[in-house]
């Protein structure tokens, strides 16, 4: 494929308002450059039977930890409303990821209509667990946890974090997640008004346990939540609540908040070309050099 240029890619992109949030991105794929130093490690690695239940791992070239010879383990979930999306749109977002020095895992999760709530969580889970049980093998440190991801990915990641109860795990069995970040995420959002959250959560008799705010207390890992003003897909109340509930419970977060930046601009400034965007990558870096 040619080369565009930078021009091109945003004139490609547009990232206007959309009728899928995030759907736009993947056209980065394609379009735009990748960090150089990172790689695809692993591809397709199976994390259940079903076709949906597999991650892509990304490797810095360099291990971050110079002395064991291996990097914390970031995991990241991708957004699309619970019914869209593939990892294999995401390499970009894997690839400046793991050029910070983290092993990234990003897995695909299934979708609505084929699941509903709580299954997609459930995935994202048994994807968290199972890229731990490999890490080794990936050049990682699974007690050196991070959970990340974008919109309804950014639900995903902190949910699996303030688990174990909506999943009726005990508290033995919670994951030792170091570090949770949520970009653009939506937290504290019943009553379902937008279809894709209907279809995801509409059937639940108890909407409360389908909250990220529900199950905020103290939980010992350090919190950033990025979110922007100008966010017409998810307000700005969604990291506010969430982040007072975790203060008042006891752990640490660090909201970053933006003016201008749409909802898939906030998660696009990763990749090369739009990095002037938002400061995202910055934000992301600091945050996990002291947390991580």
């Amino acid at each position: 494929m040619t080369a565009l240029t930078k021009r091109q890619i945003l004139g490609v992109l547009g990232l206007a308002p959309l009728a899928a949030a995030c759907s736009p991105l993947g056209a980065l794929n394609a379009l735009a450059p990748k960090d150089k130093n990172s790689k695809l490690l692993k591809a397709n690695v199976a994390y259940g039977p079903d076709r949906r239940q597999a991650y892509d791992v990304y490797a810095p070239m360099r291990a971050k930890d110079a002395e064991s010879g291996s990097s914390p383990l970031l995991v990241f979930f991708y957004g699309g409303g619970w019914d869209s999306g593939s990892k294999d749109l995401y390499s970009w977002a894997g690839r400046a990821l793991a050029s910070l020095g983290y092993v990234v895992v990003v897995p695909d999760y299934r979708l609505v209509p084929d699941v509903r709530f709580p299954d997609f969580l459930k995935d994202s889970e048994a994807a968290v667990r199972h890229a731990m049980d490999n890490a080794e093998s990936y050049g990682a440190d699974a007690q050196r946890l991070g959970l990340m991801g974008h919109s309804a990915g950014a639900y995903n990641a902190i949910m699996v974090a303030l688990g174990p109860d909506y999943l009726g795990r005990s508290a033995a069995q919670a994951l030792p997640v170091k570090v949770a970040i949520g970009v653009a995420g939506p937290y504290d959002f019943y009553p379902f008004d937008v279809q894709s959250s209907i279809n995801a959560f509409g059937h639940w008799s108890k909407p409360e346990e389908t909250q990220p705010i529900t199950y905020a207390r103290r939980t010992g890992a350090k919190f950033q939540l990025i979110y922007s003003m100008s966010d017409k897909v998810v307000g700005p109340r969604n990291a506010r609540s969430l982040g007072a509930k975790l203060k008042a419970a006891g752990d640490e977060v660090e909201l970053v908040e933006y003016q201008n930046p749409s909802h898939p601009d906030l998660v696009a400034a990763l990749s090369v070309p739009l990095r002037g965007r938002a400061n995202t990558l910055g934000d992301v870096r600091a945050f996990l050099a002291k947390a991580l």
